[in-house]
């Protein structure tokens, strides 16, 4: 399965770069700052930022941040989450301010819980395929509304657990018995942002 996604990586990265050498088109934004609204929610934080290295192609930026507090539902174990994700996106549209795009991504995810020793490190590549806009001059602000979705692979490895001298069922055996995390899986999302 591993070997499947990155060839599948591979060769998209291979055909966003045969795209990248169309005719240029004409984009005035070299940097944005994001924020995925979905996330506040959960009383989280997911922050991300997009730098243009070409008209049509970026590096994309993100950090993700939850305190182990959901309203909706309770009996979670973790009780922080960090991490961080990088991906390269190619605009497939003539216009990259309303443009659809194909976006490769890796992410790693850090997980522990408050007076435990160990930790759950997740390791995640996958990519996303969506759409996004963003305004002409409103005040001088250009903002940015985005969607996106598509499957990713997670391998989450628990380190530090000792399960005989934990009486709770602990991470670590969560993790074997019941493959929590680990797998394919569907990535979906929303951004709100700014651009200059």
């Amino acid at each position: 399965m591993k070997t499947n996604i990155i060839l599948l990586l591979i060769i998209l990265f291979s055909y966003s770069r045969m795209v990248a050498q169309d005719k240029p088109i004409k984009n005035p934004y070299t940097f944005g700052v994001k924020i995925n609204p979905i996330s506040i929610l959960a009383l989280a934080t997911s922050l991300s930022a997009e730098v243009f290295v070409s008209d049509k192609n970026s590096i994309q930026i993100g950090f993700q941040y939850w305190g182990g507090f959901i309203p909706v539902f309770s009996g979670n174990s973790f009780a922080r989450i960090n991490g961080a994700c990088i991906a390269y996106r190619h605009y497939i549209g003539n216009n990259a301010c309303r443009s659809a795009f194909v976006e490769p991504f890796t992410r790693y995810n850090n997980l522990w819980e408050i007076n435990e020793i160990g930790t759950v490190k997740i390791y995640t590549c996958g990519i996303v395929f969506g759409k996004q806009w963003i305004s002409k001059n409103v005040s001088q602000n250009n903002y940015s509304f985005e969607i996106y979705a598509g499957p990713y692979y997670s391998n989450p490895i628990a380190e530090g657990f000792d399960p005989k001298h934990d009486p709770r069922p602990v991470i670590s055996q969560t993790m074997n018995e019941k493959n929590q995390y680990n797998g394919l899986w569907i990535r979906a999302g929303v951004t709100v942002g700014v651009f200059f």
